[in-house]
């Protein structure tokens, strides 16, 4: 909850159009990073937590697409209607793959160019150099890949 404040901070308090799925898969991952930190959890245990808990539901249950999970009404829905795993547990692992690839300093300038533009596409592209729906292709390719993996052993 403390990583929601400061994401609060970043523009002045005032709510944004940001994807929800950024805002809580960062949380998640912050609070993931601080569990390993104060030698509660390792992020890699925390990390295949996560990843056990989709692949033991995706096999039998519809999960939402990340622009599924953009607002908020529809991030309670799915929430509600399918659990942790299917929002999440998926917004932990794509945050973690976008900090993989484009770094934490991207994620919060992300967040921070909310403050003089409220528009969620552009401060995507203009954050990350790339459209959300090419992120989201990308997601669930390596999602899939990660499932994969685990499921060979």
């Amino acid at each position: 909850e403390l990583t929601h404040t400061i994401e609060m901070d970043l523009v002045d308090g005032r709510p944004t159009a940001s994807h929800q799925w950024i805002r809580e898969g960062l949380a998640e991952w912050v609070g993931c990073k601080v569990g390993d930190r104060l030698g509660a959890e390792p992020f890699a245990k925390s990390h295949e937590s996560a990843l056990v808990a989709i692949a033991n539901r995706k096999h039998y249950q519809t999960f939402p697409s990340l622009s599924q999970l953009v607002v908020n009404s529809e991030w309670i829905i799915w929430s509600q209607t399918l659990g942790s795993p299917a929002t999440y547990g998926q917004a932990f692992i794509s945050v973690d793959l976008l900090i993989s690839e484009k770094g934490l300093r991207a994620v919060i300038n992300y967040l921070r160019l909310f403050k003089k533009l409220n528009n969620r596409e552009k401060n995507f592209t203009l954050a990350f150099a790339e459209s959300t729906a090419n992120f989201e292709t990308k997601f669930t390719k390596h999602l899939d890949d990660l499932l994969r993996r685990y499921l060979r052993g």
